[in-house]
């Protein structure tokens, strides 16, 4: 004999009577897995599973016949398969390459968050039950605690950057505090964190950022407008980081060959080029405009890595290996 299925419960609020957890998602989720799984889905096998009359669970199917996305079989009653021959089931047909994609998309989205975030998971959520399924992919990253954060004063310096109002922007630094007339340009989020890019009055061919937590407040300037030079447009497409100095400084490291596919596979350092190869050796070029582009990389990679040059690179590296001595 099959066991009774227990039912779900969840508590409807102070003096309300409990309610069977059976919402229209959760039963298009398992109207979905089904056909996944078997390719068809019977009304019986959906009243059973949710505990209700064959009729009601012909209105969830229904609506799916009337989309073009299921056909009743006209030589078995009550038995309901994908309608091979609409395009609605064009769109809903996926392999399972398609599906793998699919989950490690939600995955990322999950890790870097914002609006575009809450959009993809709500629609994947209503026809993908990623959490039932195993894929192929799989993601250690970076977590992102509070994805949907948004920097202090984020409207008015939303507004400012479409309208391309100037602002005074007021924030913390080691010596206190300061004041710069900026001209935003963007919201930069890095390493989890969110900056603020912004050109200060008076300085050509300078782009600079500021932490988010180190705003304290800003001050638009709807009558003073700005306008985007080109440089900055190109610096911002081409960034990798949060620094944007325009003077560079060439580098080289040597490396060792044990550790080659990383810098083969992924660009650890701005316009990072690979160069004299050698049997045990060989060589990366690049160029950063800022110590912290370069140096906290060559130090999760020590020993394999040597800098060559510049000298003050190189003693730097040095300075800041000896300060963790014990």
């Amino acid at each position: 004999m099959k066991p009774k299925k227990k039912k779900i419960t969840i508590n409807a609020g102070t003096g309300g009577k409990d309610r069977r957890f059976d919402t229209f998602k959760r039963r298009t989720i398992y109207i979905f897995s089904r056909l996944w799984q078997k390719g068809f889905i019977t009304t019986k096998e959906l009243a059973e599973e949710f505990e209700m009359t064959p009729r009601t669970a012909l209105r969830d199917l229904e609506p799916l016949r009337e989309y073009g996305i299921l056909k009743e079989n006209i030589t078995r009653s009550g038995r309901w398969e994908f309608d091979k021959a609409s395009s609605s089931f064009i769109k809903m047909e996926v392999t399972d390459r398609d599906s793998s994609t699919l989950a490690f998309l939600y995955n990322f989205a999950k890790v870097f968050g914002g609006d575009i975030n809450e959009n993809v998971l709500s629609v994947l959520d209503k026809v993908f039950p990623m959490e039932d399924r195993e894929y192929p992919f799989f993601m250690i990253t970076q977590k992102v605690k509070n994805p949907a954060a948004k920097m202090p004063c984020h409207q008015e310096i939303y507004d400012a950057i479409l309208q391309h109002h100037k602002l005074n922007l007021t924030y913390r630094k080691d010596t206190g505090q300061a004041t710069v007339k900026a001209s935003p340009f963007s919201m930069i989020m890095c390493d989890g964190l969110w900056y603020l890019g912004y050109v200060p009055e008076g300085k050509d061919k300078e782009l600079r950022t500021v932490r988010s937590s180190h705003i304290i407040s800003v001050e638009p300037l709807p009558d003073e407008v700005f306008e985007r030079p080109e440089w900055a447009h190109k610096a911002m497409k081409e960034a990798k980081n949060i620094w944007f100095t325009t003077a560079r400084t060439k580098c080289l490291l040597k490396v060792k060959n044990t550790i080659k596919d990383y810098f083969e596979m992924s660009e650890f350092f701005p316009d990072q080029k690979i160069t004299d190869e050698g049997p045990e050796y060989f060589t990366i070029e690049a160029r950063y405009s800022h110590y912290n582009e370069v140096v906290p990389n060559i130090l999760r990679f020590l020993p394999a890595i040597t800098v060559l040059e510049p000298a003050k690179l190189k003693a730097e590296v040095a300075w800041r290996v000896n300060t963790y001595k014990p």
